[in-house]
């Protein structure tokens, strides 16, 4: 039996030409016969998403017909280019599992951290019986990389510990 080795993609058709000794020939061929893929897994996605921010995936697989995605937290989807929200910050391994009707497969992991950013601040002090009245502020935020502070009076200020001086009741 001879064994033929492909050297790209794609489907092929096989023939056979059988002859005998006295010169009779018979032949026999099958059409679309033999598959050739190869399966290449890939995805993108954002690698730090906000959290209560659905994540978008993008399957950017070849050679495919099934896809299953684990989103590192326990759930799954067999969707192309699933969004999904996670329920909890942190870093989750996201794991592409991809194959085609031949059996073939291939997967990729890859890293995605859910950020939770908490906006939280302090002030001293906090009552007063006169005026002018100033107040220092500190902000206790996390993971926060600018802060906008809107005072009661209207006015607003982007420091880190704003001082604030209120000066009518």
């Amino acid at each position: 039996s001879p064994a033929h080795s492909y050297s790209t993609t794609g489907v092929f058709s096989v023939s056979l030409t059988a002859t005998d000794g006295n010169g009779c020939v018979d032949s026999f061929s099958r059409f679309n016969y033999i598959t050739v893929t190869e399966v290449v897994a890939d995805f993108d996605a954002q690698d730090t998403v906000c959290f209560g921010i659905f994540a978008y995936f993008s399957n950017q697989s070849t050679g495919y017909n099934t896809s299953l995605w684990s989103f590192g937290d326990g759930n799954t989807a067999t969707v192309t280019s699933p969004n999904y929200m996670y329920n909890n910050p942190g870093t989750y391994t996201v794991k592409l599992k991809v194959s085609s009707n031949a059996n073939c497969a291939d997967s990729i992991e890859k890293d995605i951290y859910i950020e939770k950013v908490v906006a939280d601040f302090v002030s001293s002090p906090r009552f007063s019986c006169k005026v002018p009245f100033t107040v220092n502020y500190t902000s206790k935020s996390i993971n926060a990389d600018s802060l906008t502070w809107v005072f009661g009076d209207k006015s607003i200020s982007y420091d880190t510990s704003p001082v604030k001086s209120y000066n009518t009741p």
